[in-house]
């Protein structure tokens, strides 16, 4: 009987009252046969207790649950529901998304304006080396292939290491998150959209001063 379990077991009564609201947690337990608890006075209570395989695809059933039950609703997820408390650190952890949002594109910015600044700084320098597989006999077309190469690369590594960062780093939100993976796939595609604009107009500027003459 699990009454007789929850008795006998201080482990398994702590585990119990941590499904109860907060203000009754700290209250001693006790378990009568039922007889004696028919014979109590006091009005009772019922525990519901639902268990899902997937949280996320079942929350509006349990909001269901409780709105049949006549629960005030706690904003503040102080009272032991999960559903609620799902509530509350969702509704805090929309505003770190946007942060995030805005933080990407900063970062962006200033990584593309930095490799640009970068590679249109090395114009000059690798300018020579160009002018003199042009004298020797390459073809105009193989030192584009040569400067989309060496773009690419430049920016490719900084990109993947980026992205790998990050995927890495949202492990950390598995305690505070359902999936952190669920919606990752639109910061890169717009991460990628604008990181591949600059890079084309880098290679559009580098090759337009390396290969002008």
């Amino acid at each position: 009987m699990l009454g007789a379990k929850i008795a006998q077991d201080p482990e398994v009564q702590v585990e119990f009252a941590s499904f109860l609201p907060p203000s009754l947690q700290k209250k001693a337990l006790g378990v009568l046969p039922a007889a004696d608890f028919q014979r109590l006075a006091e009005k009772s209570k019922n525990l519901i207790l639902v268990e899902t395989k997937n949280f996320a695809q079942s929350k509006n059933k349990i909001k269901q649950i409780l709105q049949s039950s006549n629960l005030k609703e706690d904003p503040s997820g102080q009272s032991g529901q999960k559903y609620y408390r799902y509530r509350f650190y969702q509704t805090g952890l929309v505003g770190f998304e946007y942060l995030g949002f805005f933080l990407e594109i900063a970062f962006l910015v200033m990584l593309v304006s930095c490799l640009m600044f970068k590679v249109l700084t090395d114009c000059n320098l690798n300018q020579p080396g160009y002018q003199i597989l042009a004298k020797i006999g390459t073809s105009k077309k193989l030192l584009a292939r040569t400067l989309r190469q060496e773009l690419l690369l430049v920016f490719a590594i900084p990109a993947g290491l980026g992205m790998m960062h990050i995927l890495l780093g949202l492990q950390i939100f598995r305690g505070f998150l359902l999936n952190p993976y669920s919606q990752i796939v639109w910061p890169i595609v717009i991460f990628l959209s604008l990181y591949g604009i600059y890079c084309l107009l880098t290679y559009w500027l580098y090759r337009k001063t390396l290969l002008k003459n």
